[in-house]
């Protein structure tokens, strides 16, 4: 299965929750993660570190809708099981002087963290995690499909706080066979607007693959591009 499949089928899964998160009043000052969940969401995790370079230890919050009406049952080898489908949204919390948390509103996006399950295809899988690391922004992907294709993909989303906004700044997508435990690699700067493909990477070492070395070459993604992408309209990864 190719990426540019894997990452369309991840945009049907959080198409809903583009609209969920635009749609939304979000709490915009409070102490603690609970402050800004609300009554109809659920804490899904909590990251802390410095965002703008004040030293402070600013907030991440991974939040999700409780709507019953997105919680549904399966049908066929699936009827005992719920799916949930209920969006998620990435909130980042700056902290004042006074250890008061703020939200920042350009960092609002119910578009990259993609529901528990799949609706359109139940077998598709996503692990997702968010971390930050040298004042950025790290969401990072791990996705696969339970049965139907023996292909992986990851890719890591890396935004930055200026101007006061948060922009992308750079993203890397891998897929890999996981039984030659082969594939490929793109790493995208846009900050230097360089695009850098490697072929024949690998992932998993095994007699298979013993002394295949990686081919790697670079281009430039777009010199028309002037501007980053604001961290709350980036929605799919081929769109950049």
């Amino acid at each position: 299965m190719s990426k540019k499949i894997v990452f369309g089928m991840a945009l049907m899964c959080v198409l809903f929750g583009s609209l969920y998160a635009k749609e939304q009043n979000f709490i915009k000052e409070g102490k603690q993660p609970a402050d800004f969940v609300g009554k109809k969401a659920r804490l899904i995790s909590t990251n802390y570190g410095d965002l703008n370079g004040d030293n402070r230890k600013d907030m991440v919050l991974v939040i999700e809708d409780t709507n019953p009406k997105n919680i549904k049952k399966g049908d066929g080898y699936d009827s005992s099981r719920e799916f949930n489908y209920n969006p998620r949204t990435i909130l980042v919390m700056f902290q004042d002087e006074k250890g008061v948390y703020h939200l920042e509103p350009s960092s609002i996006n119910g578009e990259l963290i993609p529901p528990e399950d799949n609706e359109e295809n139940p077998n598709f899988m996503v692990d997702s995690a968010v971390d930050i690391k040298n004042n950025k922004l790290i969401v990072s992907f791990t996705t696969m499909m339970s049965m139907g294709s023996w292909y992986a993909t990851s890719s890591v989303f890396r935004f930055r706080y200026q101007n006061n906004q948060f922009v992308l700044i750079g993203a890397d997508t891998s897929e890999w066979h996981r039984a030659s435990g082969v594939g490929s690699e793109d790493s995208y700067n846009y900050l230097t607007n360089v695009h850098e493909h490697t072929e024949d990477l690998v992932v998993m070492e095994s007699e298979e693959n013993e002394g295949l070395k990686p081919k790697i070459t670079t281009s430039k993604i777009n010199p028309k591009m002037k501007k980053l992408t604001p961290m709350s309209k980036v929605e799919n990864f081929n769109d950049y």
